[in-house]
């Protein structure tokens, strides 16, 4: 089942323009290319607007990918809709909906199953009831998903059920009087600007609902960015913000499966519920869209892997670092600020940091005077610096000793309490790292040997500013 719609790109910005380090992206890919899994694609938004991409070969953006699970959250949306419309109630039973394939004598729970249950995967089965349904004669899943025992109260127990969200397209094409795929083409995917859409459907031309679609990678993003934008996309309404807001928050209790943190948190209406406050759809082997509300940005990656957790692993500890360069309080509490710095191998005696969008200068002074640093947030930033720290060099110097010599140097804020500085020499093969910990009204700095400093037995500098 297809739709032609035509695609509408996400318009680019950069990295730069919307305050996003380039080096915790760079070192992002870098864990995905090391990880087990087969990467496929990622696409990156912030504030609405793609800043960074990667297909690797041999994939190309234009192609379209079965992405699982994913389409649970379409379906979803495409309930939100039909709600928002009036054509149903998250309270209506299930079986108003299919009087003709009801059992004779439903049990109380099968009677007591609401459209809610279908969303929240809590519809009372004690197993995926996904095999039983594609298994029965001549596509008569609704029949069979109807016929099935349901062992638990609903609303009680969370078992993750591909038959429920075909039950879902099911109603939608019961209130509609047409497929999930019609009511969602006009709605969502031509304003969305998607372009061709694919999806599977059963025997009786029934679209599956928890599986089956395909789709690019700029699209995951669309539909991440729509729930960011609380059920808006770029000004224009497509679902309500209710709806958004009850789709994505917890809606059921699912840490007691035994199954990874990130699938331990919670689930809403066909979304799970993530870390560092944040949400996604996601598919099997790898293929996600998450929405990370606080930082503003949108996340969608194409993967094969049967290691799912490691993926978002490498989010959490690569990406998220990407967005801590905003002015913190922090900083503006020690911007100018003039720091004593307690007696030290290296004749350091007082220290100021400067702050200012895009870059930072720390300024130290010694006897013989002053010198400094300056980095960008989260990019390289070119200067020059005469400090001699640790030592740029093995070899004595001596002529050179006091030259200015050219860096690059970059920072960015590993937690609320610390500060990392990298700075590179442009004519030599060494760097110099500096981690500062501020603890209360000080901050202690470290600044390990680099290489050749380490060969000739240098310790690591230590700095106590108070």
């Amino acid at each position: 089942m297809k739709n032609k719609n035509q695609f509408v790109p996400i318009e680019r910005s950069t990295l730069h323009e919307q305050e996003v380090s380039s080096i915790s992206v760079n070192k992002f890919i870098q864990a995905l290319e090391k990880s087990a899994a087969n990467m496929r694609s990622f696409t990156l938004l912030r504030h609405g607007k793609l800043i960074a991409e990667k297909y690797w070969n041999p994939y190309a953006k234009e192609y379209k990918v079965w992405v699982y699970s994913i389409s649970k959250s379409f379906t979803s949306t495409a309930i939100g809709m039909a709600i928002d419309e009036g054509l149903l109630e998250l309270d209506d039973c299930v079986l108003s909906f299919f009087p003709q394939e009801s059992p004779a004598n439903p049990t109380s729970n099968l009677s007591t199953m609401k459209v809610r249950h279908l969303l929240s995967m809590s519809t009372g089965h004690a197993v995926d009831t996904l095999d039983s349904i594609t298994s029965s004669l001549e596509g008569e899943w609704v029949k069979t998903f109807l016929s099935l025992p349901v062992e638990y109260e609903p609303g009680t127990h969370f078992v993750y059920n591909s038959g429920a969200s075909f039950m879902l397209s099911a109603i939608i094409e019961t209130v509609t009087k047409q497929t999930l795929m019609d009511y969602l083409t006009d709605r969502l995917f031509k304003p969305l600007g998607f372009g061709e859409v694919i999806w599977d459907k059963n025997q009786k031309n029934v679209v599956t609902g928890g599986w089956g679609i395909m789709l690019r990678a700029e699209d995951l993003a669309k539909l991440g960015q729509l729930y960011l934008d609380k059920g808006s996309y770029q000004g224009k309404r497509i679902v309500s913000e209710k709806w958004v807001e009850e789709a994505t928050r917890k809606q059921v209790e699912n840490s007691s499966t035994g199954s990874t943190k990130d699938w331990s948190l919670g689930y809403g209406f066909q979304f799970w519920r993530c870390q560092n406050n944040a949400y996604r759809a996601d598919g099997a082997f790898g293929q996600y869209a998450i929405v990370l509300p606080e930082q503003d940005a949108v996340l969608s990656i194409m993967s094969e892997t049967s290691d799912m957790q490691e993926i978002l692993d490498i989010v959490w500890e690569y990406l998220l670092p990407a967005f801590s360069n905003t002015f913190s309080q922090l900083e503006k509490k020690i911007h100018g600020k003039v720091y004593q710095v307690a007696a030290n191998t290296v004749g350091i005696t007082t220290a100021k940091f400067h702050f200012k969008k895009g870059e930072m200068e720390l300024i130290f002074t010694k006897q013989q005077g002053s010198y400094n640093i300056k980095c960008g947030r989260g990019m390289w930033l070119e200067g020059e610096t005469r400090i001699p720290f640790g030592t740029a060099s093995f070899i004595p110097m001596v002529a050179l000793e006091d030259m200015a010599k050219k860096i690059q140097g970059y920072f960015q804020w590993k937690d609320e309490k610390t500060l990392e500085i990298v700075w590179v020499y442009c004519e030599m093969p060494h760097r110099e790292r500096m981690i500062c910990n501020f603890e209360g009204d000080r901050i202690l700095i470290s600044c390990p040997p680099n290489k050749a400093a380490e060969m000739i037995g240098l310790p690591e500098i230590s700095l106590s500013l108070h």
